[in-house]
């Protein structure tokens, strides 16, 4: 049988969690749903962040917050780092959804507005990533990165309009 979309337990996890994060960085509920229906109905998640050594200033919450639901059911997931190198990181995402059996993937990250540049480094790991995803022949089904490449192109009033949008999928 197949698990349904979203349960109970996604939802209760996503309206406790709710006002915690709320009142620390503003996501509103639907992210939090979004989010939580995200990591539970996905094989993983790759969280993809700027720099390991830098500090988490950049909706620091929402990032947290994705950790949680990844703890709170037992998914699995890979942080990579954007300052290290684009072969490295993609070899050991390749590694790490061949050896997990990965069909469906989660991709999440900090937006442009947040993360100034992001938009463009993750583009160019993406690139090679799909490159060598398709040259290796994997059979991946799904891979979601609404949030972190589709949204988060700079435009000349970024963050104005990502703002305005900001929770649009």
């Amino acid at each position: 049988m197949e698990k349904p979309l979203i349960n109970e337990r996604v939802l209760s996890f996503a309206l406790n969690s709710a006002i915690e994060f709320y009142e620390q960085d503003g996501i509103g509920l639907d992210v939090l749903i979004v989010a939580a229906f995200n990591v539970y109905v996905y094989d993983a998640t790759l969280v993809v962040l700027p720099t390991k050594t830098g500090r988490l200033t950049f909706r620091k919450n929402y990032t947290n917050y994705v950790l949680k639901a990844l703890k709170k059911f037992g998914k699995p997931h890979k942080i990579i780092f954007l300052d290290e190198n684009d072969e490295v990181n993609v070899d050991q995402c390749l590694g790490w959804i061949n050896d997990s059996g990965i069909k469906e993937l989660n991709i999440t990250g900090p937006r442009e507005e947040d993360s100034p540049g992001i938009y463009k480094k993750s583009l160019e790991l993406f690139e090679l990533f799909y490159e060598r995803l398709y040259e290796s022949g994997h059979q991946i089904k799904t891979i979601n990165t609404s949030k972190l490449l589709k949204l988060n192109k700079p435009t000349k009033n970024s963050r104005k309009k990502n703002k305005k949008n900001r929770y649009k999928l």
